[in-house]
């Protein structure tokens, strides 16, 4: 065997790791979900078992040696001695306290075959020389954090709060702050909603305001082309209904505006917009750009194009992930993420619960903002026209790591993109009332005008 590929894999570290899974079960396995896959196992018995142990996990069967056993026996005599070598796998474990030391040893060597293979099609494929740059850097690498000393974080705590948060957010976003604070390096931001119901309108009043303090921004869309993306950047600077950019309805003043910021936005700004469909392709334009605050459009949305996961699975890898380069790199991530769609009848204010596949979302989140735009959830389709009153739109803060949380509300401009602080803005939001409540207020209204009336001399 070729004695560079030998230096590629530690067969006996993978039957550890797997090892360890076993001994320690559901729990021992959430300390490495997201970390390790089967495709950085060399070995492709050890791939196959750790598939296994994937799915048992995702269908919430507990993991111990029975419950694996059992769960094998059903694939029939492809398994045949898995039950010896599972034995093996688990007295071949010296302590599962070290768990992490060997998983990086197996990364490690995941990292080499896949930079081998990126090479390798560099001389087959004749691939740019910077496109295979771009890929190696790309490829996700295992780093544990340096622990430090008491002293250390003791006297970091006094320096941060001597010079305050890393970030402030926008003058109209203040509101935030005063709860908040700000925002730090390494932040993970989750902004949850209901399907088309606002997200990415306050994705766009965020990435102008971080832009005008100076921010370098990158956003990464799944969803929404770059170009589309620039409209609503136009439409919320110059105040220009989106609409009319899909209308042919563009007036020359309308123009007028647009060609005056193409200056502040081309040579300003730190900004810029591109597509990216899985993990490695965020890492690369991440690389790239080298922003303060990233913007990704939206989890749920992120493919993994090497192997099948379910929802809960994906969802936990690549939060995972994003969390693992969020600090790496030592930006702000913003990760858009969706509600499952309410069933009729049963519409209620968020919690985090309501985010998809929630368990690891809340858990590795920093800080999470749920917004409720409850009369659009309710009447589903709103036809909207310049000089309309705004709509009124709930930001519930339900996470940030120091603790503090709270509610604050917004008239929200959906044509424009604009969101507006209520003292900022002359004009009342307009606020979705049900049908018992109007009619309530009706009769009582009726009520007074009949009492006025037979009190008249007349």
């Amino acid at each position: 065997m070729d004695e560079q590929v030998v230096k590629m894999y530690n067969l006996s570290m993978e039957q550890i790791v797997i090892g360890c899974v076993l001994k320690g079960g559901n729990k021992l396995f959430e300390e490495v979900i997201g970390i390790l896959d089967e495709k950085d196992f060399y070995k492709t018995d050890h791939q196959r078992y750790w598939n296994i142990l994937q799915n048992m996990y995702g269908k919430r069967i507990p993991i111990d040696l029975v419950t694996v056993v059992e769960y094998i026996t059903k694939f029939g005599p492809q398994f045949d001695g898995a039950v010896t070598y599972i034995m093996h796998c688990i007295n071949a474990v010296p302590t599962t306290a070290n768990l992490h030391y060997y998983v990086k040893i197996v990364k490690n060597c995941s990292y080499k075959r896949a930079v081998l293979f990126e090479i390798g099609k560099f001389k087959t494929d004749n691939i740019d020389i910077q496109k295979l740059v771009e890929d190696i850097v790309s490829i996700p690498k295992y780093e544990e954090v340096k622990e430090k000393t008491n002293k250390e974080v003791m006297l970091e705590t006094i320096e941060d709060a001597n010079k305050g948060m890393d970030f402030r957010f926008p003058e109209n976003f203040d509101d935030i702050n005063n709860i908040i604070g700000g925002l730090d390096r390494g932040d993970l931001v989750i902004i949850g909603g209901y399907p088309s119901n606002g997200k990415s309108s306050l994705m766009t009043e965020l990435i102008v305001g971080f832009s005008n303090l100076g921010y370098k921004v990158l956003v990464t869309t799944l969803e929404m082309s770059p170009k589309a993306n620039m409209r609503r950047l136009e439409a919320n600077m110059n105040k220009i209904n989106t609409m009319k950019f899909r209308t042919n309805s563009l007036t020359e003043l309308d123009t007028e505006k647009i060609k005056a910021t193409i200056p502040i936005v081309n040579d300003v700004w730190g900004y810029n917009c591109t597509r990216a469909y899985t993990i490695a392709d965020i890492i690369r334009v991440t690389n790239k750009f080298e922003p303060d605050i990233l913007f990704i459009d939206y989890l749920q949305n992120i493919s993994e194009p090497h192997e099948e996961l379910r929802l809960y699975e994906k969802a936990t890898k690549h939060t995972l992930q994003i969390q693992q380069f969020t600090k790496e790199k030592n930006i702000v991530t913003f990760l858009l993420s969706q509600f499952h769609r309410p069933v009729e009848g049963q519409i209620h204010r968020p919690h985090n619960s309501d985010l998809r596949d929630s368990g690891a979302i809340e858990e590795r989140a920093d800080i999470i903002f749920l917004i409720y735009w409850e009369r659009k959830l309710r009447m589903e389709s709103l036809y909207r026209v310049d000089g309309d009153a705004p709509e009124y739109m709930e930001v519930n803060i339900t996470k940030s790591k120091d603790g503090a949380t709270g509610g604050l509300n917004y008239n929200f401009y959906p044509e424009y993109h604009r969101w507006v602080r209520p003292g900022g803005d002359d004009k009342e939001p307009i606020i979705y009332k049900r049908a018992k409540e109007v009619s309530g207020e009706y009769y009582k209204q009726k009520k007074e005008e009949e009492k006025i009336a037979s009190e008249l001399p007349f």
